[in-house]
């Protein structure tokens, strides 16, 4: 799912963050990617990932009903993150959701280009932990409830299925399917924070750089690509950029 800014050195490749185990096919066509690029634009780096749980935030933890908290707690890598309480209640609905994942998944695009990279390069990002959280600020306590339980009771197999969907979708590059699932289990207020907000504070970002000489790849979620709103339809709209498809 790779694209080209038409007139710039820039390239937008939407990813998936993991796979289902097998074959893993977009390896190759994905390393010829990554080796054309000078540099990279990620989300945020991995290691800041367990950030956006520490962040304080308009909804904690201890907002949500006892009742939840209890089908997650059990489950809490209390080493890295602390006490559950201390946390957010966004970062427990996002929690949740890799509870749901299936266990036998692999790791995604953004793993692989980290492995080649190495010690002896580094990736640049388009958001930071308060970026994540701000985002998300005004999201509904009632939407981060319906998403949790949605996800905890959902059956294994249903999500097995809808994982292995998303990843069909995504080789062929079918835009509107990868959306109908995306919005499995969610609502607009949370499809607006997680998606539509950040996409346009991205743009800013990726109209800025992609006026550098230098080959630059951005990697982010395929979800951002799909949808109203989404990353490609902002950088046409609000800054002037045609996208062209690229194949891999």
């Amino acid at each position: 799912m790779l694209y080209e800014i038409a007139g710039t050195n820039a390239r937008i490749l939407g990813t998936m963050h993991y796979f289902p185990a097998g074959p893993q096919r977009w390896v190759e066509p994905v390393r010829k990617i990554y080796g054309w690029a000078e540099r990279i634009y990620v989300e945020m780096k991995a290691e800041r990932g367990f950030d956006i749980f520490k962040q304080p935030a308009r909804l904690m933890a201890r907002d949500l009903p006892a009742d939840l908290r209890a089908s997650v707690e059990p489950h809490w890598p209390r080493e890295q993150l602390g006490d559950m309480e201390h946390c957010s209640a966004l970062s427990v609905c996002l929690f949740a959701n890799n509870l749901a994942m299936p266990p036998t998944k692999v790791d995604g695009i953004e793993a692989a280009v980290r492995a080649w990279l190495g010690s002896s390069g580094d990736v640049l990002e388009l958001e930071t932990p308060e970026d994540f959280v701000q985002a998300a600020h005004d999201v509904p306590l009632d939407d981060l409830l319906f998403s949790t339980r949605f996800v905890l009771s959902q059956d294994a197999a249903e999500g097995a299925r809808n994982f292995e969907a998303q990843a069909r979708a995504w080789r062929v590059h079918d835009l509107a399917k990868l959306e109908r699932i995306a919005r499995i289990g969610t609502t607009e207020a949370m499809r607006r924070a997680l998606f539509e907000v950040r996409n346009r504070k991205w743009a800013e970002i990726i109209a800025r750089e992609a006026k550098s000489p230098k080959r630059t790849l951005v990697l982010c979620g395929a979800g951002h690509l799909c949808g109203p709103n989404n990353l490609r339809d902002v950088l046409a709209t609000a800054h002037g950029f045609r996208l062209a498809r690229m194949m891999m």
